[in-house]
């Protein structure tokens, strides 16, 4: 049997390998298309993260503004014959409790 010899020519792929940047290992047209993959490549990348944040974002502002339409205001049951003293006394307890609730930072 007789081997005829073939001209091979090794693949070559993109790769942050620093035998890209050798001389013997690539021709200039080869280098000068890795560097050109090399930079679509991070282009890509910045632009897919961009896109992916925004999205996380418009998805993490949705799920707040969904939360603060369900939460339910806080109701007091007020007994409806108090006498206008007894509502004066309701109403400075409650002002109080709010001035108190917003110079603690909305704590409860």
């Amino acid at each position: 049997m007789r081997r005829t010899k073939q001209s091979e020519r090794k693949a070559t792929i993109a790769s942050d390998s620093p035998l890209t940047d050798i001389p013997e290992y690539a021709s200039e047209i080869e280098q000068q298309a890795f560097s050109r993959i090399k930079q679509w490549k991070n282009s890509f990348a910045l632009k897919l993260n961009n896109v992916l944040g925004e999205r996380f974002q418009e998805v993490v502002a949705k799920k707040e503004e969904e939360s603060w339409r369900k939460k339910k205001p806080k109701v007091l049951n007020v007994p409806m014959n108090l006498s206008d003293q007894e509502i004066g006394q309701l109403r400075n307890k409650i002002l109080l409790e709010l001035k108190q609730k917003s110079a603690g930072g909305g704590r409860q």
